[in-house]
């Protein structure tokens, strides 16, 4: 009898570094029989995976197959998912793949932290709580549009249309937390608390000028976050990855090359991150750069941003909660009043 894991406790084996190993392919679903007891999860060996939290999430083929121990949270599938939905991690045990978790989350995160989760499943970071940083590399797990298709092709299941609807936002190839957060205040619509500056390419490799012309012998640079069609960069300086003074040297000298070939290079500080009115300052400058117009807010922008930070933040930490370059003076700001924290529309 298969151990099929599912929803939160997926995502613990996704953060951690068994996930490394990336499990096998596997057309297995679950069995209609009864889901494993206690003894059989026991045998199972879960924390030897990264799988420790309590209850623990499985995944079950219908009502009937429901485990009554109160160490185990059974979830129905309400339709048989695509081939390929779980992933085998040893002999009898299988875990929702990245997409599937994504769905599967749907049902059970707000849409601010769902979009979150898909900037994580999408970047090269995993939350952790043993490092320093409050977060390890590791390769992306899936990409935005393999999620989309998964989607496709699981219409019937559950989750299908809270999880088209943050796909809308999710990017790829977002390196850290900070820059997760980062990109969804910039460029989130104000209908959702963002500051509307439109979508980013992130990390985006830049092998040739503003005119075109490509950098001599194959060099090429990143920018944080990308908007190719206005020669236009934005920098994420944290207190971690940009102290030093080597790499200071190094983010000055190819910021200085991005500059000599024409693009424009906006730095962004984690200070200004955590300032709702600073980081509102760096949106207008970005829309004006594109050539926009930064219009009047409307009535409840101030709430709704408020709301996302919120939300965000408080995910980041419950996350990794000793990453020195969280923002953890949020948790002192978050009961003030939005007026407190914000700027006012813009006349």
């Amino acid at each position: 009898m298969g151990i099929f894991i599912g929803y939160e406790s997926a995502l613990e084996f996704w953060r951690s570094e068994h996930a490394d190993a990336r499990p096998s392919f596997s057309r297995a679903l679950p069995s209609p029989k009864q889901a494993p007891d206690r003894k059989a999860i026991g045998l199972a060996a879960l924390p030897s995976f990264g799988i420790s939290g309590s209850p623990i999430h499985l995944v079950v083929a219908n009502a009937a197959a429901r485990s009554q121990s109160k160490l185990v949270t059974c979830h129905t599938a309400s339709a048989l998912p695509p081939d390929g939905s779980f992933l085998r991690i040893s002999s009898n045990v299988l875990v929702s793949s990245p997409n599937l978790l994504f769905l599967q989350m749907a049902r059970r995160l707000p849409l601010a932290e769902l979009v979150l989760l898909g900037y994580e499943l999408c970047g090269s970071y995993a939350p952790s709580e043993t490092e320093d940083r409050g977060f390890r590399t590791r390769p992306p797990l899936t990409s935005a549009l393999s999620i989309q298709r998964f989607v496709d092709k699981a219409a019937p299941l559950a989750g299908i249309k809270a999880a088209r609807r943050a796909l809308r936002f999710v990017q790829d190839n977002s390196a850290s937390p900070m820059e997760s957060i980062q990109a969804m205040l910039l460029c989130l619509p104000r209908s959702l608390g963002g500051l509307g500056v439109g979508q980013a390419e992130l990390n985006g490799a830049i092998d040739r000028t503003a005119t075109g012309k490509p950098f001599p012998c194959g060099a090429f640079y990143r920018g944080d976050m990308v908007w190719r069609s206005h020669n236009l960069i934005v920098e994420y300086d944290s207190d971690l990855c940009h102290s030093g003074s080597e790499q200071i040297a190094r983010d000055s000298k190819r910021r200085a090359a991005l500059l000599a070939a024409g693009y424009t290079v906006v730095t962004v500080t984690k200070a200004q991150v955590l300032d709702a009115r600073e980081l509102e300052k760096v949106a207008n400058l970005l829309i004006r750069k594109m050539g926009g117009k930064v219009r009047r807010q409307p009535y409840n922008a101030l709430s709704r941003r408020y709301e996302l930070r919120k939300a965000l933040f408080a995910s980041f930490l419950a996350a990794s909660s000793r990453n020195p370059d969280s923002p953890t003076s949020f948790a002192q700001s978050a009961n003030a009043p939005p007026h407190e924290k914000q700027s006012r529309p813009n006349p």
